[in-house]
């Protein structure tokens, strides 16, 4: 939970409901082998940071861990993006 629905919308009930705020929250990520002002609409989960540090930081990500990492996602070019979500 980031705050949100705590009396917004006219809700005093907390976050239940499927809004905009709710659904989307920004993930900045800084690194060596990250290009600078790279941008990626690849869908993910919180549940797919975990994996992308360990994979940045080690090269792998253990596959007894749940999640995907967005590393592969973070170098690819526009072209390449669209492709891959075309596809």
């Amino acid at each position: 939970d980031h705050g949100f629905h705590i009396g917004q919308y006219g809700m005093w009930f907390g976050k239940k409901l499927l809004y905009d705020t709710d659904l989307r929250i920004p993930f900045y990520i800084h690194g060596p082998t990250i290009s600078p002002n790279s941008i990626t609409s690849k869908i993910a989960l919180t549940i797919d940071i975990a994996p992308t540090i360990v994979d940045l930081a080690t090269g792998s990500v253990p596959d007894t861990m749940d999640g995907e990492s967005l590393a592969p996602y973070l170098s690819l070019s526009t072209d390449e993006e669209t492709e891959i979500l075309n596809s």
